[in-house]
């Protein structure tokens, strides 16, 4: 297998690990036991995606959805890239973030509620992140 198709496997698997993060309705981190069954769930439609053969002047895009499956409202915030060479926007009720990328600082925070569906659109770009020899 291909250096590039292990690196989009892996970007797929961290970019959807690093973007969900459970958030209290005015701004602080809360958290919710597992046995609590109000707690808002998580679901993504996919946790592997594979880009396929690339050259470093491809552009990929895919997009993810994640579902609250639970009882309260799920906020995902917070969110990077694990490389410079992929970028996100999240759009969570109605709402488009902005770019998010490895470096990214940002106050944005979508709201899922129970039973609706975030995107997450994953866009990568080897171009910029080229390693010379």
């Amino acid at each position: 297998m291909s250096p590039k198709i292990i690196i989009g496997y892996i970007l797929g698997v961290i970019i959807l690990m690093g973007i969900i993060m459970v958030v209290g309705s005015k701004g602080t981190i809360t958290t919710a036991k597992i046995d609590d069954p109000n707690r808002p769930v998580a679901t993504a439609n996919t946790t592997l995606f594979n880009f396929g053969k690339m050259t470093n002047k491809d552009i990929r895009q895919k997009t993810f959805e994640i579902t609250n499956t639970g009882k309260s409202d799920l906020f995902l915030t917070q969110v990077a890239t694990s490389c410079d060479c992929a970028y996100v926007y999240v759009t969570a009720d109605g709402t488009r973030s902005p770019k998010f990328t490895m470096h990214a600082k940002s106050a944005w925070r979508g709201k899922v509620a129970p039973g609706e569906i975030a995107q997450v659109e994953v866009i990568y770009e080897p171009a910029i992140n080229l390693i010379s020899n």
